[in-house]
């Protein structure tokens, strides 16, 4: 946070100084992790222990620069207890955060068009309205609560090709047409799913 957004003459920011950048880069979305809840992922943890450590993050990089926009790291761990883990997160951080994340990869290996485009919406929606209904309760009570929205950033048809083939999935129109149930999902759930270019809250 130093490094990259801060004005004064701190340790960190006279590094990216001594680096040839005298003005600082002003970052303003940040990631507390990623798919911290999955145990393919460095640093997985569930979801108590990640809810402390991003707390404890979070309000050290406020310190630095209170402008910033905060991201959860939402479940990607559909397998699990998703429910559970978002709600833990957003209960637990809710006066620190402004987005908790959610990722979806589809697939039709079944070559089942009707399947893949059905799970591609109603999958999609699921997750969005389970997951708004936790921010709702998380907020419950307060006052004024900081307004969490999700951030859908990561999503896409992915299941023919992995790192054996550099991810290079090479799609076609039934793919197309399931990202655009992707859309139409965003749409329907645009007051909650703002990620990063959809209208910003007034504050």
């Amino acid at each position: 946070m130093e490094y990259t957004n801060e004005s004064r003459h701190t340790y960190w920011a006279d590094q990216r100084r001594k680096n040839g950048r005298e003005a600082p880069y002003k970052v303003t979305y940040w990631g507390l992790g990623n798919e911290i809840d999955g145990p393919w992922q460095l640093g997985h943890k569930n979801a108590v222990d990640y809810a402390k450590f991003a707390l404890e993050a979070a309000k050290a990089m406020r310190l630095v620069d209170n402008s910033i926009q905060l991201v959860a790291s939402g479940s990607s761990n559909f397998g699990a207890d998703w429910i559970g883990w978002n709600r833990t997160v957003v209960t637990a951080l809710r006066d620190q955060i402004d987005f908790i994340s959610l990722h979806t990869y589809i697939g039709n290996p079944q070559n089942d068009v009707e399947r893949f485009l059905g799970e591609s919406q109603q999958n999609v929606d699921r997750y969005i309205e389970t997951t708004a209904a936790a921010i709702r309760d998380a907020q419950a009570g307060q006052l004024k609560p900081r307004p969490i929205y999700i951030a859908y950033d990561e999503w896409n048809v992915w299941y023919r090709v992995h790192n054996e083939g550099h991810l290079e999935e090479i799609y076609n129109f039934e793919d197309a047409l399931a990202m655009g149930m992707f859309f139409n999902s965003f749409f329907r759930h645009a007051d909650v799913v703002r990620w990063p270019t959809w209208p910003r809250w007034s504050t």
